[in-house]
């Protein structure tokens, strides 16, 4: 079964060729994205070259770059291994760490440098003690203001009049009203960037009968509280958020009659309810479970960037995870009804054991 964790900084299952500082760009605002959730996924079916195997998802933090039905705002990339590599014993089994920075398998002076807040792949460090390191002026700024100003300082006497600067081309001068989020810190993240850290654990699951008929189970005491719940939620959002394509000039009357025709989103509340705390679903060549029928469906799904081969259903994040990293309020914030991952259906070798880059597309329930 699949094992992962969330939050915190990636536990990269290459350390060495990592993904590229502008592939972890916002396609929205070309800033740094927020490490979401890993998965390790193996399967006994995967080439030699596959036997370790990770899939990794990537976020903005910026809420104005979650739009509806568009998952520009976030991407996934998908690593492999051989079992014989340089960073793993033979028999070492694959753990994602949760002490919060990510350990260096091998020696720090073969191993590329990592952002001290977001563990990415960093090519900037502070000119003044030359020991911390950054992937971007905005990560340093964070560190620089949490905690790194008192470390970097100690030992000097002019400290409040030591100035933030990068031994590298400074970039152009940035609002600090971007980097609002910033003061809402939650005292479980180990910085202000990062999502708070959670491990995963996988289970089976027995799904109820078909989406595209009612059974009389769909009024049980074990579905009607959750699914009334997220159903009020919805009907709320879409009156506070009316589209066209949704209900046009009609009256709001109908928008009960409305939520209540969606099929797929009774049998997705229906399905949720069984573990209402589930983070993802997992099934690799599976089908994925629609959150409504007002979204669009995953088609015309673009073939692998690598090979050129089909893209298959693997896996896909749930509404919960939302609640714990902090970003569920109704209204405008990072959102999604479910994340839908795509990966290359012949797990093609990446060159240099690096990382691919997946395809993820986005239903919302507005």
């Amino acid at each position: 079964m699949p094992l992962g964790k969330i939050g915190g900084k990636p536990a990269w299952l290459n350390p060495v060729s990592l993904p590229a500082n502008n592939s972890l760009l916002c396609r929205v605002c070309e800033k740094p994205m927020v490490f979401l959730i890993q998965v390790y996924a193996t399967s006994p079916n995967d080439q030699d070259y596959s036997f370790h195997r990770t899939l990794f998802f990537f976020i903005c933090r910026n809420s104005q770059c979650s739009q509806n039905n568009d998952a520009s705002n976030v991407r996934a990339f998908r690593c492999t291994l051989p079992r014989f590599n340089d960073f793993y014993g033979f028999e070492q089994p694959i753990d994602p760490d949760l002490e919060g920075d990510v350990p260096d398998p091998f020696w720090k002076q073969t191993y590329p440098h990592l952002c001290q807040i977001c563990g990415c792949s960093a090519t900037k460090k502070c000119a003044r003690c030359e020991s911390a390191w950054y992937c971007s002026r905005e990560h340093q700024a964070i560190d620089w203001s949490s905690t790194h100003k008192k470390k970097c300082c100690k030992q000097s006497s002019n400290e409040d009049q030591l100035q933030l600067h990068l031994s590298t081309i400074p970039d152009s001068e940035e609002k600090d009203n971007e980097n609002d989020w910033m003061k809402r810190k939650r005292s479980i993240a180990i910085n202000a960037f990062v999502f708070p850290e959670y491990a995963i654990e996988m289970g089976i699951e027995h799904l109820p009968g078909s989406n595209h008929t009612d059974s009389d189970d769909d009024n049980s005491d074990s579905d009607d509280g959750n699914a009334e719940k997220r159903m009020e939620e919805y009907r709320q959002y879409i009156i506070k958020h009316k589209s066209p394509c949704d209900y046009g000039n009609g009256d709001l009357e109908d928008l009960e009659d409305f939520a209540d025709k969606d099929t797929a989103f009774k049998y997705f509340n229906k399905v949720v309810s069984l573990n209402p705390e589930q983070v993802l679903r997992y099934s690799r060549g599976g089908e994925p479970l629609l959150a409504t029928d007002h979204a669009p469906p995953p088609e015309a799904i673009p073939p692998c960037s690598l090979c050129g081969s089909e893209r298959q259903f693997e896996l896909q994040l749930m509404p919960h995870l939302l609640a714990l990293i902090g970003v569920d309020d109704l209204g405008k914030s990072i959102d999604w009804a479910t994340l839908m991952l795509y990966t290359c259906a012949q797990n093609c070798h990446v060159p240099n054991d690096g990382y691919a880059e997946e395809y993820v597309h986005k239903q919302d329930f507005h």
